[in-house]
């Protein structure tokens, strides 16, 4: 896959968070549920559709898990108000739909939710 000078940026800059709070390398083979809030930078409209692609390749590229096949439930959620150079939270939790489960995330570490912040990039969603 090609990626562009932006998206390599924002994949490095989503390593290096997720390096510093121990997520990266995590390797969870399982089915997953993955939540997003979204914190806006400012009050210009944004599609939410276009967010989830880069969030789920940047934590497959650091390899919290194998493939974001993985993920079976995902939610997106813009959050009110705005914060200064917008920012993501993201949840990873044991998928609770999915019947194909046979180690279960539970016996995992505990994750916290991941926070990437994306300062002064004028990036929009």
């Amino acid at each position: 896959m090609l990626l562009s000078k932006r998206g390599r940026q924002y994949r490095d800059l989503a390593m290096g968070e997720l390096l510093d709070q121990g997520v990266a390398g995590m390797r969870i083979s399982d089915h997953v549920a993955v939540r997003i809030e979204v914190y806006v930078p400012d009050w210009r409209r944004r599609d939410l559709g276009n967010l989830p692609k880069g969030v789920l390749d940047a934590l497959t590229h650091a390899r919290v898990w194998g493939d974001d096949h993985q993920v079976d439930e995902l939610r997106l959620i813009r959050m009110p108000g705005v914060v200064k150079g917008g920012m993501l939270a993201v949840t990873i939790a044991e998928a609770s739909n999915c019947a194909c489960f046979l180690p279960r995330l539970q016996q995992r570490k505990k994750v916290s939710p991941i926070t990437i912040r994306e300062e002064n990039s004028g990036h929009e969603s």
